[in-house]
Protein backbone atom coordinates (compact mmCIF):
# COMPACT_ATOMS: atom_id res chain seq x y z
CA UNK A 1 0.00 0.00 0.00
CA UNK A 2 1.63 3.22 -0.30
CA UNK A 3 -0.29 6.37 1.23
CA UNK A 4 0.33 9.92 -0.19
CA UNK A 5 -0.46 13.46 1.71
CA UNK A 6 -0.74 16.47 0.15
CA UNK A 7 -1.18 20.14 1.31
CA UNK A 8 -3.57 22.54 -0.98
CA UNK A 9 -1.81 25.20 -2.96
CA UNK A 10 -4.69 27.77 -2.99
CA UNK A 11 -4.63 29.93 -0.47
CA UNK A 12 -8.71 29.91 0.35
CA UNK A 13 -8.35 25.74 0.21
CA UNK A 14 -5.56 26.09 2.29
CA UNK A 15 -7.42 27.51 5.09
CA UNK A 16 -9.82 25.24 5.52
CA UNK A 17 -8.36 21.90 3.96
CA UNK A 18 -5.81 20.37 6.38
CA UNK A 19 -4.73 18.13 3.96
CA UNK A 20 -5.96 15.18 1.00
CA UNK A 21 -4.52 11.86 1.37
CA UNK A 22 -4.11 9.29 -1.90
CA UNK A 23 -4.70 5.63 -0.56
CA UNK A 24 -3.34 3.10 -3.51
CA UNK A 25 -3.19 -0.36 -3.71
CA UNK A 26 -2.21 -2.02 -6.24
CA UNK A 27 -2.52 -5.71 -5.47
CA UNK A 28 -5.52 -7.52 -5.98
CA UNK A 29 -5.23 -10.36 -3.44
CA UNK A 30 -3.64 -8.23 -0.80
CA UNK A 31 -4.91 -6.64 2.31
CA UNK A 32 -4.17 -3.42 4.73
CA UNK A 33 -5.00 -2.09 7.66
CA UNK A 34 -4.22 1.21 9.48
CA UNK A 35 -5.59 3.02 12.45
CA UNK A 36 -6.88 6.80 12.18
CA UNK A 37 -6.94 9.00 15.37
CA UNK A 38 -9.34 10.32 17.62
CA UNK A 39 -10.02 13.63 14.93
CA UNK A 40 -11.91 17.11 15.35
CA UNK A 41 -11.86 17.35 11.34
CA UNK A 42 -13.78 16.22 9.04
CA UNK A 43 -13.50 13.34 6.13
CA UNK A 44 -14.88 12.78 2.96
CA UNK A 45 -13.67 9.46 1.12
CA UNK A 46 -13.80 8.52 -2.26
CA UNK A 47 -12.95 5.95 -4.50
CA UNK A 48 -14.08 3.74 -7.25
CA UNK A 49 -15.50 0.47 -7.65
CA UNK A 50 -15.17 -0.37 -4.14
CA UNK A 51 -17.35 -1.34 -1.14
CA UNK A 52 -17.49 0.25 2.48
CA UNK A 53 -19.07 -1.57 5.45
CA UNK A 54 -18.34 -2.72 9.23
CA UNK A 55 -17.08 -5.41 10.22
CA UNK A 56 -15.96 -6.51 13.59
CA UNK A 57 -15.40 -2.63 14.77
CA UNK A 58 -13.55 -2.35 11.31
CA UNK A 59 -14.39 -0.11 8.39
CA UNK A 60 -13.23 -2.88 5.29
CA UNK A 61 -12.73 -0.98 2.24
CA UNK A 62 -13.44 -3.64 -0.70
CA UNK A 63 -13.07 -3.78 -4.23
CA UNK A 64 -15.93 -4.77 -6.05
CA UNK A 65 -17.20 -4.30 -9.62
CA UNK A 66 -21.16 -3.64 -8.69
CA UNK A 67 -20.31 0.11 -6.81
CA UNK A 68 -18.71 2.60 -9.58
CA UNK A 69 -18.22 5.32 -6.98
CA UNK A 70 -18.43 5.07 -3.29
CA UNK A 71 -18.05 8.02 -1.44
CA UNK A 72 -18.39 8.62 2.45
CA UNK A 73 -18.35 11.71 5.11
CA UNK A 74 -17.28 11.22 8.64
CA UNK A 75 -17.97 14.36 10.73
CA UNK A 76 -15.41 14.17 13.94
CA UNK A 77 -14.15 11.22 15.09
CA UNK A 78 -14.49 10.33 19.14
CA UNK A 79 -12.35 7.02 18.93
CA UNK A 80 -9.63 5.45 16.99
CA UNK A 81 -10.75 4.22 13.94
CA UNK A 82 -8.88 0.78 12.21
CA UNK A 83 -9.68 0.83 8.32
CA UNK A 84 -8.62 -2.14 6.15
CA UNK A 85 -7.98 -2.08 2.30
CA UNK A 86 -8.65 -5.49 0.61
CA UNK A 87 -7.85 -5.99 -3.07
CA UNK A 88 -6.89 -2.99 -5.53
CA UNK A 89 -8.05 0.38 -4.44
CA UNK A 90 -7.72 3.99 -5.21
CA UNK A 91 -8.89 6.19 -3.00
CA UNK A 92 -9.04 10.16 -1.92
CA UNK A 93 -9.52 11.31 1.66
CA UNK A 94 -9.89 15.00 1.90
CA UNK A 95 -9.01 16.35 5.45
CA UNK A 96 -11.63 19.49 6.81
CA UNK A 97 -11.18 22.00 9.38
CA UNK A 98 -14.25 21.74 11.92
CA UNK A 99 -16.95 23.38 10.00
CA UNK A 100 -15.00 24.22 6.74
CA UNK A 101 -16.92 21.27 4.78
CA UNK A 102 -20.08 23.18 4.98
CA UNK A 103 -18.30 26.11 2.85
CA UNK A 104 -18.22 24.06 0.21
CA UNK A 105 -21.38 21.72 0.23
CA UNK A 106 -25.44 22.28 1.05
CA UNK A 107 -25.96 22.39 5.08
CA UNK A 108 -28.76 20.22 5.34
CA UNK A 109 -27.90 17.93 3.18
CA UNK A 110 -24.46 17.52 5.15
CA UNK A 111 -26.45 16.74 8.43
CA UNK A 112 -28.54 14.13 6.57
CA UNK A 113 -26.12 12.20 5.16
CA UNK A 114 -24.10 12.00 8.66
CA UNK A 115 -27.68 11.50 10.76
CA UNK A 116 -28.57 8.51 8.44
CA UNK A 117 -25.25 7.20 7.76
CA UNK A 118 -25.75 7.38 3.89
CA UNK A 119 -23.44 7.21 1.02
CA UNK A 120 -22.23 11.05 0.19
CA UNK A 121 -23.32 12.13 -3.04
CA UNK A 122 -24.60 15.64 -2.81
CA UNK A 123 -25.17 16.03 -6.42
CA UNK A 124 -24.59 14.98 -10.09
CA UNK A 125 -21.74 17.67 -10.39
CA UNK A 126 -20.00 16.53 -7.25
CA UNK A 127 -20.71 12.58 -8.67
CA UNK A 128 -19.20 13.35 -12.39
CA UNK A 129 -16.43 15.77 -11.41
CA UNK A 130 -15.25 12.77 -8.62
CA UNK A 131 -15.43 10.11 -11.33
CA UNK A 132 -13.38 11.94 -13.97
CA UNK A 133 -10.74 13.02 -10.95
CA UNK A 134 -10.38 9.44 -9.80
CA UNK A 135 -9.65 7.96 -13.14
CA UNK A 136 -6.81 10.51 -13.20
CA UNK A 137 -3.16 8.54 -13.26
CA UNK A 138 -1.54 11.35 -11.99
CA UNK A 139 -1.60 12.20 -8.52
CA UNK A 140 -0.30 15.84 -8.63
CA UNK A 141 -3.16 16.59 -11.06
CA UNK A 142 -5.23 14.76 -8.58
CA UNK A 143 -4.88 17.65 -6.28
CA UNK A 144 -4.68 20.48 -8.59
CA UNK A 145 -8.52 19.26 -9.95
CA UNK A 146 -9.77 18.97 -6.38
CA UNK A 147 -8.94 22.47 -5.64
CA UNK A 148 -10.25 23.77 -8.62
CA UNK A 149 -13.44 21.94 -8.17
CA UNK A 150 -13.44 22.93 -4.51
CA UNK A 151 -12.65 26.70 -5.22
CA UNK A 152 -16.18 26.81 -7.30
CA UNK A 153 -18.23 25.51 -5.02
CA UNK A 154 -16.72 27.57 -2.16
CA UNK A 155 -19.32 30.21 -0.51
CA UNK A 156 -18.39 30.70 3.10
CA UNK A 157 -20.39 29.33 6.02
CA UNK A 158 -21.93 31.62 8.47
CA UNK A 159 -23.02 30.53 12.40
CA UNK A 160 -23.19 32.71 15.12
CA UNK A 161 -20.57 31.55 17.09
CA UNK A 162 -18.75 28.56 16.23
CA UNK A 163 -16.28 29.38 14.56
CA UNK A 164 -14.96 31.46 17.77
CA UNK A 165 -16.26 29.01 19.77
CA UNK A 166 -13.78 26.26 18.18
CA UNK A 167 -11.11 28.18 18.22
CA UNK A 168 -11.91 28.63 21.88
CA UNK A 169 -12.04 24.84 22.53
CA UNK A 170 -9.00 24.61 20.45
CA UNK A 171 -6.88 26.92 22.94
CA UNK A 172 -4.50 25.16 25.31
CA UNK A 173 -3.23 28.21 26.81
CA UNK A 174 -3.99 27.79 30.51
CA UNK A 175 -3.61 31.12 31.29
CA UNK A 176 -6.72 31.91 28.27
CA UNK A 177 -8.82 28.61 29.26
CA UNK A 178 -12.24 29.55 29.70
CA UNK A 179 -14.41 26.75 31.53
CA UNK A 180 -17.43 25.96 28.95
CA UNK A 181 -19.95 27.48 31.73
CA UNK A 182 -17.77 30.43 30.59
CA UNK A 183 -17.61 30.28 26.97
CA UNK A 184 -21.36 29.37 26.93
CA UNK A 185 -22.27 32.81 28.79
CA UNK A 186 -19.17 34.33 26.68
CA UNK A 187 -21.85 33.79 23.70
CA UNK A 188 -25.16 34.30 25.65
CA UNK A 189 -25.92 30.65 25.09
CA UNK A 190 -26.06 27.94 28.05
CA UNK A 191 -23.69 25.23 27.91
CA UNK A 192 -26.55 22.51 26.84
CA UNK A 193 -27.14 25.18 23.31
CA UNK A 194 -23.26 24.83 23.04
CA UNK A 195 -22.90 21.17 23.55
CA UNK A 196 -26.26 20.76 21.23
CA UNK A 197 -24.84 22.95 18.60
CA UNK A 198 -21.05 21.02 18.50
CA UNK A 199 -22.75 17.55 18.61
CA UNK A 200 -24.74 18.71 15.00
CA UNK A 201 -22.17 20.77 13.10
CA UNK A 202 -19.20 18.45 15.09
CA UNK A 203 -20.02 15.42 15.87
CA UNK A 204 -18.56 15.98 18.91
CA UNK A 205 -19.50 17.43 22.67
CA UNK A 206 -17.70 20.97 23.47
CA UNK A 207 -15.72 18.62 25.76
CA UNK A 208 -15.25 15.93 23.45
CA UNK A 209 -13.80 18.34 21.26
CA UNK A 210 -11.90 20.15 23.67
CA UNK A 211 -10.10 16.84 24.92
CA UNK A 212 -9.54 15.66 21.21
CA UNK A 213 -8.04 18.85 20.59
CA UNK A 214 -6.13 18.66 23.02
CA UNK A 215 -4.69 15.01 22.70
CA UNK A 216 -3.90 16.09 18.94
CA UNK A 217 -1.62 18.98 19.84
CA UNK A 218 0.15 16.81 21.89
CA UNK A 219 0.97 14.46 19.88
CA UNK A 220 2.10 17.39 17.08
CA UNK A 221 4.63 18.91 19.90
CA UNK A 222 6.31 15.42 20.51
CA UNK A 223 6.53 14.81 16.68
CA UNK A 224 8.43 18.10 15.80
CA UNK A 225 10.49 18.38 19.39
CA UNK A 226 13.90 18.29 18.07
CA UNK A 227 15.09 18.25 21.79
CA UNK A 228 13.50 15.04 22.33
CA UNK A 229 11.90 16.15 25.50
CA UNK A 230 10.83 13.94 28.32
CA UNK A 231 6.39 13.34 27.94
CA UNK A 232 5.99 14.94 31.11
CA UNK A 233 7.74 18.08 30.18
CA UNK A 234 4.93 18.56 27.87
CA UNK A 235 2.07 17.74 30.17
CA UNK A 236 1.00 21.36 31.77
CA UNK A 237 1.25 23.30 27.80
CA UNK A 238 -0.81 21.67 27.11
CA UNK A 239 -3.51 21.82 30.26
CA UNK A 240 -3.12 18.17 31.31
CA UNK A 241 -2.96 18.06 35.06
CA UNK A 242 -0.54 16.02 35.72
CA UNK A 243 1.25 12.58 33.80
CA UNK A 244 -1.66 10.03 34.96
CA UNK A 245 -4.35 12.33 33.44
CA UNK A 246 -1.86 12.50 30.47
CA UNK A 247 -1.81 8.47 30.59
CA UNK A 248 -5.28 8.10 31.14
CA UNK A 249 -6.22 10.45 27.97
CA UNK A 250 -3.38 7.91 25.91
CA UNK A 251 -5.08 4.95 27.10
CA UNK A 252 -8.53 6.25 26.03
CA UNK A 253 -8.06 7.61 22.73
CA UNK A 254 -5.13 5.75 21.69
CA UNK A 255 -4.78 2.30 23.66
CA UNK A 256 -1.36 2.65 24.84
CA UNK A 257 0.12 4.48 27.07
CA UNK A 258 2.41 7.70 25.79
CA UNK A 259 5.69 6.27 25.69
CA UNK A 260 4.66 3.12 24.20
CA UNK A 261 2.38 4.79 21.63
CA UNK A 262 5.45 7.15 20.12
CA UNK A 263 7.57 3.63 20.28
CA UNK A 264 4.77 1.31 18.45
CA UNK A 265 3.67 3.56 15.52
CA UNK A 266 4.58 5.19 12.29
CA UNK A 267 2.97 8.33 11.41
CA UNK A 268 2.88 9.70 7.69
CA UNK A 269 5.69 11.65 6.46
CA UNK A 270 3.99 14.58 7.30
CA UNK A 271 3.18 13.60 10.55
CA UNK A 272 -0.78 13.93 9.27
CA UNK A 273 -3.93 11.86 10.36
CA UNK A 274 -2.54 8.51 9.50
CA UNK A 275 -1.30 6.06 11.81
CA UNK A 276 0.56 2.45 10.72
CA UNK A 277 0.79 -0.30 13.18
CA UNK A 278 3.59 -2.06 12.41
Amino acid sequence: MRIQSFIPQNPVIQNLVRCVFIIEQEEAHKSARFLILPSVSTYISVSLNTISYSENENIIVENTTKNPLDSSIQFGLKSSVSYEYRGKVKEICLVFNPLAVFDFFDEELLLKSVANNQSFIPDRDFETNIVRILNIANNDQIIEEIEQYLLKKYKPFSHAYLHQATNELSNTDSENYLCLDELARKFSITRQTLNNQCKKYLNLSASEFRQISRFRKFIQAKLIDENNSKLTDFVYDFGFFDQSHLIKEFRKYAFLKPNDFFRKVNFSKDNQVIVIWQ
